[in-house]
């Protein structure tokens, strides 16, 4: 927790991470992919300059349409990911701080089925979940 507080210390710090996702090459434009973009409003905003079209960095992201900081975003998503057995709504409902039950919920059920591939491919062989391995010959 220490190394995830001091590496993202400023919501500025989860901008760039953010966009560096994104655009690793440097932002571009979402509608034509043109790469003469520039920032505005502190990196919230991105336009282009060739076609004017103007995008959020957190639109087309699991972070589109909230108004609640990114601070808050990536961290439901650092707590998810290191409890292996999960965490329940009310969980972090309190640990995150969410106003009510239903917004816990929505970040966590929004969060997890970011996490699902829709390309991916059926498991096969051995398969290690945890400490247990699944498949194979015995």
């Amino acid at each position: 927790m220490l190394d995830f507080e001091e590496r993202f210390a400023t919501e500025e710090a989860y901008r760039n991470y953010l966009a560096k996702s994104r655009w690793p090459d440097g932002a571009r434009c979402t509608r034509y992919g043109r790469d003469h973009v520039w920032a505005e409003r502190n990196g919230r905003l991105f336009q282009s300059s060739k076609c004017g079209h103007k995008a959020s960095l957190i639109s087309d992201t699991l972070f589109h349409g909230t108004l609640k900081p990114l601070k808050l975003g990536f961290r439901a998503i650092w707590e998810i990911y290191i409890h292996l057995q999960g965490i329940s709504a009310f969980y972090s409902q309190r640990v995150l701080g969410f106003g009510s039950y239903d917004t816990a919920w929505a970040w966590a059920h929004r969060i997890r089925r970011t996490l699902v591939r829709e390309d991916r491919e059926p498991l096969e062989d051995i398969i290690q979940l945890d400490e247990t391995f699944v498949g194979g010959k015995t």
